[in-house]
């Protein structure tokens, strides 16, 4: 039994644990920013993180919109 739970948890550790967007959902998310929405509201209506948005924007060269700062 502990052979096959060491084995399990090899192949646990295996699977790539990463989200997947689609190509979809990105250019969505980019088309959302250009018309004026904020990172977070164009990842919302994807369904992705905020996090994800802003590496498509870096990464299609674009600047995101600040949104509204609370403290």
């Amino acid at each position: 039994p502990r052979d096959e739970l060491r084995e399990r948890a090899q192949r646990a550790r295996k699977v790539d644990r990463r989200r997947r967007y689609s190509d979809e959902q990105a250019q969505r998310a980019l088309a959302l920013i250009a018309e004026g929405k904020t990172a977070k509201e164009a990842a919302f209506a994807v369904g992705a993180t905020p996090d994800a948005v802003h590496k498509w924007l870096k990464r299609a060269g674009q600047t995101p919109i600040a949104g509204t700062r609370r403290f």
